[in-house]
């Protein structure tokens, strides 16, 4: 019998990519913070292993952000209006980080927002 990941434990799992991108931090990196192998941190971004209360904590302040970030958008997910958490769009988001016009990167992050659901 396989378990299939929660759409909580894919979101956390994709809010800590993120973060992690954003910081330049490698998952070797992230994983020492952790005191866990870059293999467990691979499950914890996947959402295949749920990352306990402690090592979430640990992250956020390691990642320089608040708790709170790593369940951004849950309400969503909980009600079902973000429909089924699939593909990544971690990475969309990174690369529109990097537009140094807050207007147009506000406008790319919307349209993003807009055509992911």
């Amino acid at each position: 019998m396989s378990k299939k990941p929660l759409d909580i434990d894919i979101l956390v799992g994709r809010r800590l990519e993120e973060a992690r991108r954003r910081r330049g931090v490698t998952q070797q990196e992230l994983g020492a913070a952790l005191g866990v192998t870059f293999q467990q941190v691979q499950k914890y971004l996947r959402g295949t292993n749920r990352i306990s209360a402690g090592k979430l904590y640990e992250a956020s302040r390691f990642l320089n952000v608040g708790i709170g970030f790593f369940f951004e958008g849950a309400d969503k997910v909980a009600s079902g209006e973000a429909g089924p958490i699939e593909g990544s769009n971690s990475e969309l988001f990174e690369e529109a980080h990097r537009i140094d016009d807050p207007v147009v990167r506000s406008a790319v992050k919307a349209l993003i927002r807009d055509l992911s659901g």
